[in-house]
Formats: C-alpha cells, structure tokens, sequence
C-alpha cells in the first residue's frame, strides 16, 4: 500500500495543531481577585418569623470555598445532629436534621474564615437570623478586643458569649459557648439576635482553629464582670477585652552572688511574690540546711531578691521556692560560693509615705484609717532592726508600734493594740545609727477629719431600667458621719 509523503506530512501538521489546542493557557492580564464574597439572596429572608422550614439557602455573589465554608459556618442553637450540606454553582443548601424548636430565634454565623475560590476572605462575619415564632430576638452586645500590653486591636479572635445567671461566676472550666463570633480586622465584635440577659464573653487566638482555648493561645475575658445585651439600647457601652498569653510558668533562680558572708543577691527569671511561699534554704555538702532570716527587695526590680542570715562560709547549695503573681510555684535550684567578708550593711530610712496622699505638707502627711502610711528603707534589715530607732508618740505617750512589710523596702505601721490610731502621731528616726550627724528625722501623720472628705460622684449603669440600686458608704472605712453611711435610689 502506497501512502503519499504529502498526506504524512498534512497528517502530522494536523496532529500537531489539535495537541497544542488542546493544552489549557492560563488567562492573562487584568487585576487580581480581592472583592470579598458577598450574600445575595438567603432563604428564609433575614430576619423572617413563623418559620416552619428545616431547609436554609444562600446565594453568593462568587464561587466559594467549600471547605471554609464549613468551617466558618455556625448555628445557634447548636444542632444536636450534624446538618446535611449541598452546593449547586454559588448556591448551597443547609438542611437542618433537627425538628426545629417553636418559638426560637435561630442565628447563622459565617465567620472570617470564609473565602472565595481565590482565597479572598470575609472581613467580618456574616450574622443572618429568623424565628420559628411570632417575635424575633433583638438584643445586642458589642465589644472590643486588643492586646493586653501594647493596646493594638486583635483581629481574628474568636469571641464566645455565655449565658449567665444574675449571680453566677465566670465558668472555671470553659464550656460550650450559647453565641459565637469573631473580632474584626480593626478589633470590634458584635453579638446579634441575643436574648436580654447577663453574658460573660471570651476572647482567645485560636491557633489550631479548633473553636477551643487550648494551652499556649493568648486570651482575655470578662471574668470580673458581667455584660448586659439590651434592645435597642444605643446607649450601652462597648466593652474591652484586654488579650494576653497565659502565664504556665513558674519563677526560677538564675544566679546566687555573695555580698558578704552573711548578705546574697539572688536573680530570678521573672518577678516572685515575697508573701506568697518564698522560701530559700542553703545546703552543705553533708546536707546540713539553714536558711535566711529576712529577704527583700534589692530595687524596684522585682526580679533581684535579698537574702540576709548568719554568717556562711564555703560552697553550698540555693534551693528557692518561689511564685509569681500569677500563683505558678515551684522549686528551682543553683550553687554559690560565699564570701568571707563581713556584711558591714546597715538598714536607713530614706522617708515617709502616706496611701492618702504622695506628698506631705510641711513634713505632716494625712491618711485615713483604712489606709496605710509608714517608712520607705532600703530593706537590708528586718523590721524588727529599728525597734531602737523609730519611736512613735501620740504627743506624750509612746504608742506599741509595729511594722509590716511585703517587699522590705515599705514599711506599714501597725498598731499592737486594738484601738484604732489616736488622730494625730509623730514619728521619730534616729539616723546617727548609719549617719556621723546625730540627726532626728521626725514626720507627723494626722487623721483626715470628716468634713474634710470632700464629695464622692460618678456614673453607675444599673443592669435593669427601673431597677432598684443602693449604695453604701461604710462609716468605717471612709471616716463619714453615721447618717451618711447608706443612700439609696431608683434608677430612672
């Protein structure tokens, strides 16, 4: 059989061109996808009432994607069984797998993990609502979110809302949210469709995307108090939530430096609370212990710790026991070699101070009983040291006074007796103990009288309108006439 070499050749020239037909070319110019995708029509109709059917439609504006879609997708109430999920092009239908309840306001949530096939995301979410009764849920509750350090609006925090009796704390372990949602791309959230009640709200990065706060996400929440949702209330305020990574970890010693043979400085790696379980103890190699008799704070650094005990010599052991503000406690342990020099420190004051007020007025200072007032020193001595140098007298008698301090460096009066302080006391320092002047250094402290007290005002938002709301002035703490002591009124 004869085949021309001119059919071959038409041959493979049409092969060639249907194969390089056939090979898909991506689209060229015009600018990129970053419109968000947007609800165009929703069955039921938003805020629609009576609703009677299981069957939910939404119509996007674009293509979305599938799998954010059910991830962002939220339904309150949360259905008992899982609803069944279709798409047909930009269309998908929920079918609800629950009988619905009657006369319920039901909330669909998408939130910003929706996205387009283009992966352009939602920049708030999406709230629809409708009711299978004769009245909708109105209430709303707004809020923000930002970090607990520097301020800045948090973004993409989820933010759960829980429904809370009038007098019920905050959850100690965090259960299912009642409402969902998330912060914002400037910080903001809002809960719609809320049934006008007391919350308390949420906020955590959720890293893992489990819808969870789990170990290691930074988080916040209204765990000192409750937020009202109010109808139509315009005028409610919009709380903050302030965000901050949990503390899990507990103070431990970096460093033990010798000062003397009876003085250390230690370094711990975070601030300790010197009242709350600090405890050191130096061992020796043949595990003989002893521990310091006075520690406190060398600076305003919460971090440098003074030890003061007998006299050591040789290397030992530092085992510290400490814990931090936030109650993280534990045991850590280093080693140090102590000087043979003698401690030729001494304890000084170096002034008064008064909670009442920060300056004194011609070296008198006011306080009030409930307050507390004292001596500032550089902590290198207990209390107990200046028994022989601070004298305390109410003009003629020398009063029983003690001291009291949670640093070393502050030093609160505290009377050994009963009775309350008399309302005038001059305190007197002997200061020639670390001074070559034989100098006195003397501070009067005077009770505030009542008439002097001034006035107390402010704003108060009572939870309920026409709520009864009594406030209560005790005599006691803030040294008011009796009468004052309890006022009362109805909110308008």
């Amino acid at each position: 059989m004869r085949i021309s070499v001119e059919r071959i050749i038409c041959t493979l020239s049409l092969v060639v061109f249907v194969s390089s037909c056939a090979v898909p070319v991506a689209p060229t110019g015009g600018p990129a996808d970053s419109n968000p995708p947007q609800i165009e029509e929703i069955s039921p109709e938003r805020d629609a009432t009576n609703v009677s059917t299981s069957l939910i439609e939404i119509r996007f504006s674009e293509y979305i994607d599938q799998a954010s879609f059910q991830r962002a997708l939220q339904i309150t109430p949360e259905p008992v069984n899982p609803p069944q999920i279709s798409w047909k092009k930009k269309l998908v239908r929920i079918s609800l797998q629950d009988s619905l309840r009657a006369n319920t306001t039901y909330i669909i949530t998408l939130d910003t993990d929706l996205r387009d096939r283009n992966s352009v995301s939602i920049e708030r979410p999406e709230i629809v609502a409708f009711s299978t009764g004769p009245e909708i849920n109105r209430a709303t509750l707004r809020g923000s979110v930002i970090d607990g350090l520097s301020g800045e609006s948090q973004t993409g925090f989820e933010v759960h809302a829980y429904l809370m009796a009038d007098s019920a704390d905050f959850p100690t372990e965090i259960r299912k949210p009642d409402y969902r949602t998330q912060s914002s791309r400037d910080g903001t959230f809002e809960f719609s469709y809320l049934s006008e009640s007391l919350y308390h709200v949420l906020a955590f990065r959720d890293l893992n995307k489990n819808k969870s706060l789990d170990t290691g996400e930074e988080s916040g929440s209204s765990r000192t108090g409750q937020w009202d949702a109010v109808e139509n209330d315009t005028t409610a305020l919009s709380p903050t939530i302030a965000t901050a990574l949990s503390d899990t970890l507990a103070p431990a010693v970096r460093r033990a430096s010798s000062i003397s043979n009876r003085r250390t400085i230690l370094s711990m790696s975070e601030g300790v609370d010197l009242d709350n379980n600090f405890d050191v103890a130096f061992i020796e190699s043949s595990g003989v212990s002893s521990g310091p008799e006075w520690f406190y704070r060398v600076s305003e650094d919460a971090k440098q710790i003074g030890l003061l005990g007998d006299a050591l010599s040789g290397t030992y052991d530092v085992l510290v026991t400490a814990a931090d503000s936030a109650g993280n406690s534990d045991t850590s342990r280093t080693s140090i070699d102590i000087s043979d020099t003698a401690d030729t420190l001494t304890v000084s004051i170096s002034g008064f101070f008064s909670d009442f007020a920060t300056d004194s007025i011609d070296g008198s200072y006011r306080y009030l009983q409930s307050q507390t007032f004292g001596l500032t020193s550089n902590g290198l001595e207990p209390p107990s040291a200046l028994g022989d140098v601070v004298t305390v007298t109410d003009g003629s008698d020398t009063l029983d006074i003690q001291f009291h301090s949670s640093d070393g460096r502050r030093l609160t009066m505290v009377t050994g007796e009963s009775d309350p302080l008399p309302d005038s006391i001059v305190v007197s320092v002997d200061a020639s103990r670390w001074s070559t002047s034989d100098s006195i250094l003397t501070a009067s402290f005077a009770r505030v009288p009542a008439n002097e007290l001034g006035e107390l005002s402010g704003y108060f938002y009572p939870p309920r309108s026409g709520s009864t709301v009594v406030l209560e002035l005790s005599a006691r703490s803030f040294d008011l006439p009796q009468e004052l002591s309890s006022l009362s009124r109805t909110a308008p």
